[in-house]
């Protein structure tokens, strides 16, 4: 038998980043055994001098844009796979923190918080890898979460994307061994990428324990929604105290006034990988969290795996959370589901127009 020829970088620039695929994540970038790979503007540059080509491959089997998502979820779900719009649960619940410091600062209803935050504390993680913000106001940037400040300084929505996972090779080198992730469902797709993927960095992927995800249609890019906000709102990003979504873009600002933007003029600000995304609730994570199907203030939570029950059941015990099943609020699950097929429509749409894979 003929061994098929195994793709490399070049395969991986032609079929991802050429065509607006590419979701900047890194998850090539860190896998990249001769440093040949790096991130600019969001998207992968290959640094041709390095590469080793052809006796490689390593960066196109990291690629979460190169595998589907029923695939992954046949190896992370096995028989318990479902084919519903939200994905496999074991459970789902309407969540708030209970803490007065997180209540504070947080999205929703805090629950991604209070979780991270109990599972430190007992040592059932040793850091959580989330998003913060960078030098400049609501610029996402990748962080290593140590402690329980770190996650309050952490805390909120960020409606652009950062390269999360270039921190976990940072995580790897400073010795953190139980990790929590916490990303959007493209994000969380490139860790179970990389964790299932032949090549697999096992230094740098073993270590991750837990991955939370969160709910997403689609992310903005940060310069086009900055520009937006000035536009239409006439606010300056520097001004903003929270952004949240309740189908429209609410902006709460420092001076402790509220305005609105429709979602319809954000559109055009996302990013085109986005547009090839069906996956609304984070379908491949072990707990999923959003504020859709909740009450005002409260978070959606939805437990997938045995890493994520284990963890939800400890944040309980550990007095974090105030917890109610999902089915006894409104508007409840048929609003997450509603959602989540819109977003497949769009996305199976997109994809069939422009030509992508799928």
């Amino acid at each position: 038998m003929v061994r098929k020829p195994r793709k490399f970088s070049q395969d991986l620039i032609e079929e991802v980043v050429a065509k607006d695929l590419c979701t900047g994540c890194g998850a090539c970038v860190i896998s990249c055994p001769a440093n040949a790979l790096n991130l600019e503007g969001g998207k992968v540059v290959l640094t041709h001098e390095h590469c080793l080509g052809d006796r490689c491959g390593i960066c196109y089997e990291q690629c979460p844009q190169l595998v589907s998502d029923e695939a992954l979820m046949r190896i992370l779900f096995g028989d318990e796979m479902t084919r519903s719009d939200v994905g496999f649960y074991r459970g789902a619940y309407s969540v708030r923190s209970t803490s007065p410091d997180i209540s504070k600062v947080c999205q929703d209803g805090g629950a991604v918080t209070g979780i991270l935050a109990n599972l430190l504390e007992i040592g059932f993680i040793d850091a959580a890898i989330v998003t913060g913000t960078g030098d400049l106001p609501w610029l996402p940037e990748p962080r290593i979460a140590k402690s329980r400040a770190d996650l309050l300084n952490s805390a909120g929505s960020k409606y652009s994307l950062a390269p999360l996972l270039l921190v976990l090779k940072d995580a790897e080198e400073k010795g953190y061994r139980q990790l929590a992730v916490v990303g959007t469902p493209c994000q969380i797709k490139a860790i179970r990428r990389m964790q299932t993927s032949p090549l697999k960095n096992k230094k740098i992927v073993d270590p991750v324990k837990l991955c939370v995800g969160l709910f997403c249609l689609r992310a903005f890019e940060y310069q086009p929604f900055a520009g937006e906000l000035r536009k239409s709102l006439n606010i300056e990003l520097a001004d903003v105290d929270k952004l949240s979504f309740n189908g429209k873009l609410v902006v709460h600002c420092k001076d402790g006034s509220s305005h609105e933007l429709e979602a319809k003029r954000l559109r055009k600000l996302a990013y085109p990988h986005c547009w090839a995304c069906r996956d609304f609730t984070s379908s491949l994570a072990d707990i999923s969290v959003g504020g859709v199907g909740s009450p005002h203030g409260y978070s959606t939570v939805l437990i997938r795996t045995q890493a994520g029950a284990e963890a939800f059941s400890e944040a309980i015990k550990g007095g974090e959370l105030e917890t109610k099943p999902l089915s006894e609020v409104k508007p409840g699950m048929d609003v997450v589901e509603k959602l989540a097929r819109k977003k497949r429509t769009i996305a199976y749409a997109r994809i069939s127009r422009e030509g992508w894979r799928s």
